[in-house]
């Protein structure tokens, strides 16, 4: 009795030698597309192959840049949150703050000092694409002068500086926001924001034009 391997390469060549003859019984056109493609075709391929990259380059810029600036902002509202809990649970004013080195943004959660973010412990913001990513300063309006930073008191709510002001800009926007944009690129439609719009310290993420403008 033939045994499994032998029976399988009787079955192979068996399988070769009809295509064999069967190649060799088609018309020449056939024959032709059956032994692959010509220079002129695979040029062709090629061709269509760049154009569809450079159409969908752009795209996929755009596509990437959303998804930086998004996480900019994802992580901003998990440090924020953060700091809210940190507050209430330890029953004392906790602030968190955010700066931009030029090549990195790093954010800091800690129990308030005397000074704005004075007790801060920087960590980065994002991961791989820390260096990508910027605080959109003109589009800020947490305190900065330096590190933009907003405190909260033992109850969650938004606390106010050491000196007694109040961290918000006007009694509409009580603790501001803090912005994200594509470094160097703040000319595009590319933004992503929280906002800490109650004196509660309620939280609301917003994208592009409404995190533009003071």
């Amino acid at each position: 009795m033939m045994n499994s391997p032998n029976r399988l390469s009787l079955i192979q060549a068996r399988w070769l030698q009809w295509t064999l003859r069967r190649r060799a019984a088609a018309p020449p056109r056939l024959r032709r597309a059956i032994a692959g493609f010509s220079l002129l075709e695979l040029l062709v391929v090629m061709v269509m192959i760049g154009i569809l990259a450079a159409l969908a380059a752009p795209s996929w810029s755009n596509f990437a840049n959303n998804q930086r600036v998004g996480a900019a902002q994802d992580a901003a509202l998990r440090a924020l949150r953060e700091g809210q809990s940190d507050a209430r649970q330890q029953k004392s004013i906790w602030e968190v703050c955010f700066r931009d080195t030029g090549d990195n943004v790093e954010y800091s959660v800690h129990r308030a000092g005397n000074g704005g973010c004075a007790n801060a412990l920087w960590r980065p913001l994002l991961g791989e694409a820390r260096a990508l990513v910027q605080i959109s300063t003109g589009n800020s309006t947490f305190t900065g002068g330096g590190p933009y930073g907003v405190q909260f008191n033992s109850r969650g709510w938004v606390a106010t500086r050491q000196d007694g002001t109040q961290y918000a800009g006007n009694s509409a926007n009580v603790g501001g926001r803090i912005s994200f944009a594509i470094r160097d690129r703040e000319n595009l439609d590319y933004f992503g924001c929280v906002f800490v719009d109650t004196l509660l310290g309620g939280f609301r993420a917003e994208r592009d034009d409404t995190c533009q403008g003071l």
